[in-house]
């Protein structure tokens, strides 16, 4: 595709290339608005980029579909949006070390919660007792309740 695109001006159409393609021993027209659009200089890049796009993203929509379904069964969509994709790992995976500190740093609360109220103390003091164990199954137990309700 690059070699398209840096191809000399005015050559392109030398090539006598359009816009169908042959993937898995299929022909697929990629602008099936105007079959055999042939690639000329000045559409080469609209080329390579539904070409791109095909490859990256239509041709895989089946099969990523189904994966799609498949992982929203074993881990629920409403907890996956509210994590970054590290974090998710780490919760999918399993992490060997959890920095419990950071953790408390970045606790946000509900409106009438803050760090220092008395109840959100009682708790960090009660969670620091915790085993690591215990931490990640309370951690766990929570976000099952969390995404629930």
């Amino acid at each position: 595709m690059q070699y398209l695109l840096d191809y000399p001006d005015a050559n392109v159409e030398d090539i006598y290339m359009t816009f169908c393609v042959n993937w898995n021993g299929r022909e697929v027209e990629l602008d099936p608005s105007e079959k055999g659009k042939a690639v000329t200089d000045a559409n080469r890049e609209e080329f390579v980029r539904l070409y791109v796009d095909y490859i990256m993203n239509k041709s895989v929509e089946g099969v990523f579909e189904e994966f799609r379904r498949g992982f929203y069964k074993v881990c629920d969509e409403g907890m996956v949006k509210i994590f970054q994709p590290e974090e998710l790992k780490g919760v999918m995976v399993g992490a060997e070390d959890y920095d419990w500190d950071t953790l408390k740093l970045n606790a946000i609360y509900v409106p009438g919660f803050h760090p220092q109220h008395p109840n959100i103390v009682m708790f960090w003091e009660v969670f620091e007792d915790l085993t690591p164990e215990q931490k990640i199954g309370f951690l766990c137990k929570w976000l099952c309740c969390y995404v629930i309700y």
